[in-house]
């Protein structure tokens, strides 16, 4: 049995931190938040069950970074700095059970309605989903320096708690991976058009999160190796699209998955 599984349980460094094995418990929706999108009890003893049961590393999942953000009940409120207390008690706790605890960083763009929010539906285009009928609002530039203002509040927010890392998502046609993709960017600003274009929000985001959280912890992504959708990214689009990411040098993993939602 240890012969089998001697990579899965050997430790694996990720940029400045050691994790204890290869096990990894993803982001994923507990929605364990309380009405106002804070940290509850029931949610830090989630966590910890995982760290306790020898999970190497936890990566908490789908806390929004802007009130236009939130899809779902229970979802964390991340960038309201009263939320900083609570996940510094679940960092405590996972922490005490030997795991590494990094934070996802999320919006949901303009995949769902804005009948829960009563918000405008922030996408890069004014393109109705596939899964929602409704059209959304086309950002603009100045409420896209106010994302990456958020992306960075948010961040610093995990190195206040005292997380390990933060993993930025622009995965599954969430609003960061919407502006990646052709598919759901037809702007003609330098936001959309080109491959340059399309990726400058990426870059963008990434500086200010590595400014936020310091050399000190751990700044990853996580993107769909293909979208799996006509007009969509292709995992040749990814092979161009992840070494420019990589010569950033900001970035210390990248969390690959796959699909968009309306795949």
């Amino acid at each position: 049995m240890a012969t089998q599984f001697e990579y899965l349980y050997t430790p694996l460094k990720i940029g400045p931190v050691t994790v204890r094995n290869r096990i990894v418990s993803p982001p994923h929706a507990t929605c364990l938040a309380d009405a106002d999108g804070m940290v509850t009890e029931r949610q830090i003893d989630y966590h910890a069950e995982r760290a306790r049961g020898g999970v190497g590393l936890i990566i908490l999942g789908t806390g929004y970074v802007h009130p236009t953000g939130k899809v779902l009940p229970g979802m964390n409120n991340l960038y309201d700095e009263r939320v900083v207390p609570g996940l510094r008690r679940l960092a405590e706790v996972v922490h005490r059970h030997g795991a590494v605890l990094f934070g996802q960083q999320y919006h949901v763009g303009g995949q769902f309605r804005s009948d829960f929010t009563e918000l405008p539906l922030w996408a890069p285009s004014t393109l109705p989903h596939p899964v929602s009928p409704e059209i959304p609002h086309e950002m603009e530039i100045e409420e896209i320096e106010e994302l990456i203002d958020n992306e960075a509040r948010v961040a610093r927010h995990y190195r206040e708690a005292g997380f390990d890392g933060v993993e930025v998502c622009m995965c599954h046609g969430r609003l960061l991976g919407q502006f990646l993709s052709p598919f759901s960017n037809r702007r003609t600003d330098e936001y959309g058009g080109s491959l340059e274009g399309r990726l400058r929000i990426a870059f963008e985001v990434i500086d200010r999160v590595r400014e936020a959280v310091g050399e000190d912890r751990v700044v990853g992504i996580r993107i769909s190796g293909d979208e799996f959708t006509d007009g969509g990214l292709t995992l040749k689009d990814m092979r161009e699209i992840v070494p420019r990411l990589e010569a950033t040098g900001k970035i210390d993993y990248l969390h690959v998955s796959q699909s968009g939602i309306e795949s």
